[in-house]
């Protein structure tokens, strides 16, 4: 279950680092970092999905709770009896471990998501990546909530008009930086869960210090 969480997290990392890298070549800083907010996120998930075995299965089988959901709310889709059957196996073995307490009773008793009650924030601090959560992921929720500090750093007013200005260049680094990031603690979780030679260990490492080398202050 982990590998397959694993390959699908990359794929998703890979694709979003393309839409970064466009979104600060086409000056659009701002919703760079929107993104990469995203990736971070993935990539804190992963984190906290490898710590723990049972935390992949709890990932994996929540797609039976949203099955068993979705066939709640649109009766009109049909669904097989082989599935159905699969769903209720699921649930008879594992449902409890998804059970909201404070739903018990009501007809939908499960978590609204495969977290199951563990916080965005908890999860950054069992990583240790609460610098990540308080410095970059926190404030970039700004932008998405048009919030007054993102949206009037964007403005340069000029008497009774204003300028709508583009993202400094340390917006735009701060999603690439991000980018990387993300990927790179992906690929170092792949290197040990999939046992890979000693070559791509290698690279990875190498790519990972001349990044930094490059890049510190």
């Amino acid at each position: 279950r982990l590998g397959f969480i694993i390959l699908a997290f990359l794929r998703k990392l890979e694709e979003q680092a393309h839409s970064v890298q466009m979104l600060v070549f086409n000056d659009h800083g701002r919703d760079a970092e929107l993104v990469a907010r995203s990736m971070l996120e993935t990539m804190i998930s992963a984190l906290w999905i490898a710590r723990d075995p049972d935390r992949a299965r709890q990932w994996q089988g929540y797609a039976y709770i949203e099955d068993r959901q979705l066939a709640e709310k649109r009766p009109d889709i049909p669904i097989s009896p082989e599935r159905r059957q699969a769903i209720d196996n699921f649930l008879l073995k594992y449902g409890k471990f998804y059970e909201d307490s404070h739903k018990r009773g009501k007809s939908d008793p499960y978590y609204n998501n495969w977290r199951c009650g563990v916080s965005i924030r908890q999860m950054f601090n069992e990583v240790k990546g609460d610098t990540l959560y308080n410095e970059l992921y926190g404030p970039f929720s700004d932008w998405i909530h048009a919030g007054p500090k993102s949206v009037g750093l964007a403005i340069e007013r000029r008497g009774t008009t204003f300028k709508w200005n583009p993202a400094p260049p340390s917006v735009k680094a701060t999603a690439l930086c991000v980018s990387f990031q993300s990927i790179a603690e992906v690929l170092k979780i792949a290197v040990a869960h999939f046992h890979l030679n000693a070559d791509i260990e290698s690279e990875v490492s190498s790519l990972i210090k001349r990044y930094i080398q490059r890049f510190s202050v």
